[in-house]
This record gives C-alpha cells, sequence and structure tokens, in this order.
C-alpha cells in the first residue's frame, strides 16, 4: 500500500516504468518485511533462557542445574582465536571464583560450532587446564543472541540475567560482576532471545 501511494504521487506511476527503481522498491519492501517478522519472533528476556545441554562426559544440564548458584556462561568455539587467548583469564576467574564463594559459582563452556566434536572440546578443555564442564549447542547463538565468539553470560541465583560482554572479557570485571550477582547487588539485563 504504501508503495501505491508514493507511485501515485510521482505522476501517475511514472516511478516505476524504470525497473531499476522497482526493484529497489521491491527489495527494500521484502527487507523490511523480513526484519518485522524477526521482531515478532525474537524477543527480550531478563532471566536466563530454558536451554538443554549435554556436556562432553555425557551429562545434561538445565537452568535447573544451576539453581541458587551464580551461573559463568562461556559462549565460544575452539577455532575462534580470542576464545582460546581468554582461556587462561576464564581459569583464573574460575580458580578465584571457587576459592571465594565455594560452589556457589559454576562456570559452563558451551561451544556453539557444528564443526566440535566432543573429543575437540576435552582436548580445548585439557589444554588449558579448565575443569569445568564443556559441551556443544549451537542454539546458544539464538538463545543468548550471541552471533559473536565470546560471548560471557552472567547469570544470578534467581536465574536473572546481570551481565553480558562479547569479545574478550577484563578479568577484574568479571570478577566483580560475579560479586554483584552473588551478593544481589546489580541490575538485571535484557537480551534478545529467539528461542
Amino acid at each position: 500500500p504504501i508503495l501505491f501511494i508514493v507511485a501515485k504521487r510521482s505522476k501517475g506511476m511514472k516511478l516505476f516504468k524504470n525497473k531499476g527503481v522497482l526493484s529497489v522498491f521491491i527489495i527494500v519492501g521484502l527487507l523490511l518485511t523480513m526484519y518485522s517478522a524477526y521482531g515478532m519472533l525474537a524477543s527480550s528476556t531478563d532471566t536466563v533462557p530454558d536451554f538443554t545441554l549435554k556436556d562432553t562426559q555425557g551429562t545434561t544440564r538445565t537452568p535447573m542445574t544451576y539453581d541458587q548458584k551464580v551461573l559463568v556462561i562461556d559462549i565460544m568455539s575452539t577455532d575462534c582465536v580470542p576464545c582460546n587467548e581468554e582461556m587462561p583469564d576464564l581459569v583464573r576467574m574460575y580458580k578465584t571464583a571457587r576459592e571465594k564463594y565455594g560452589s556457589e559459582v559454576e562456570f559452563l563452556t558451551v561451544s556453539i560450532s557444528n564443526q566440535d566434536t566432543d573429543q575437540m572440546l576435552r582436548d580445548f578443555q585439557n589444554k588449558y587446564g579448565a575443569t569445568w564442564p564443556i559441551g556443544r549447542n549451537p542454539e546458544f547463538v539464538t538463545l543468548f543472541d550471541a552471533k559473536f565468539t565470546p560471548t560471557m553470560v552472567i547469570v544470578s541465583p534467581d536465574g536473572d540475567l546481570t551481565y553480558r560482554h562479547v569479545g574478550k572479557v577484563d578479568v577484574d570485571e568479571v570478577l566483580d560482576e560475579i560479586e554483584k550477582a552473588h551478593s544481589g547487588d546489580y541490575n538485571s539485563i535484557s537480551i534478545r532471545s529467539s528461542d
């Protein structure tokens, strides 16, 4: 309808006699329609999206696995250079958090790559000495709006999303965010989730 009104106002549909202009209007219309459809499918959430993940040890993990705990989710792939560069920092963060909070803080590394096998993930884990669970679930791209890796998300003991960062993280910043999530002194954040 909008294209018709625009065309009618431009001197009797002369605007659309040029096939290039018509093509541009059609493409723009299709893109706007697709964007609107995505907006209807995707929604914002400030709580941890429901997920299921089978780790490399065969254990199934869901948000309920981490009920009443701070959960640090590291979303990555084994061939991601920044993901590899930040793993030593994650290992340090994990050790520091576990020394301070014990089992009240858990880490979970999730590969979003269909190419990563369980063996590749175990090798990745062993290479860096990461002792927390690791698994693969490409759905985390849409569940946690993780189009780029690495992406880190922190979840409070009540399931609120408290932190999200894309790219390599700062160790002190993440430890501060874990403290906030643990103490309840945080502001919830929202992410786009299209589950």
